[in-house]
């Protein structure tokens, strides 16, 4: 579900989801807030973009070698995939919702939304397998108060990101893009 955005606080292409997401209000963050919650976002997304891609091919000697990793890649994932489960039972997260994702922004509708022009940490699960979440600041924009779209409730909340590395938006505009391929595969085989 990404499609291209069509108003001023995205630019390119979005990534729309349902997803848990937490927000509480923030001080302006600082350098050393911003250098972790880049850092720990950095290899997020790594995790992401490169989850589930397939090893280089090599010679036939290799292919035993190959076959060897991709059982002990399975088995990572699955114990990964456990653990996950119990912390995802742990951290209580609220019910998804409807979610824009871009590299410089994100919205989300909210039945309670925060005030506009304050400094906002959002917290924006990406992916429902792995309980780590994606960790922005920016200031909050009010962008309507209507019924989004599918009739969801609340207001519309944008968050244009602030303090992200080059990196973490490469990373980020690398998950959104392998997503709208997802889209486009599935639309094809329909």
């Amino acid at each position: 579900m990404t499609d291209r955005a069509e108003n001023d606080l995205f630019g390119g292409l979005i990534y729309q989801g349902a997803f848990a997401l937490l927000w509480d209000y923030s001080q302006e963050p600082g350098d050393q807030e911003l250098a972790v919650a880049n850092e720990a976002n950095q290899v997020l997304l790594r995790l992401l973009t490169h989850q589930g891609e397939p090893g280089a091919r090599g010679e036939e000697d290799a292919s035993a070698f190959q076959a060897e990793l991709e059982r002990i890649d399975l088995k990572l994932n699955l114990l990964l995939d456990l653990t996950a489960g119990l912390i995802r039972e742990q951290l209580n997260l609220p019910p998804a919702v409807p979610v824009k994702l871009g590299a410089t922004a994100v919205e989300w509708r909210s039945l309670a939304p925060p005030q506009p022009d304050r400094w906002l940490r959002v917290r924006i699960f990406v992916d429902p397998v792995m309980p780590r979440p994606l960790e922005v600041y920016g200031r909050g924009v009010a962008r309507d108060d209507g019924a989004g779209p599918n009739d969801s409730p609340g207001a519309a909340v944008g968050l244009r990101f602030a303090g992200m590395s080059q990196e973490v938006q490469d990373e980020l505009q690398r998950l959104i893009f392998r997503q709208h391929r997802k889209k486009i595969a599935l639309q094809r085989r329909q």
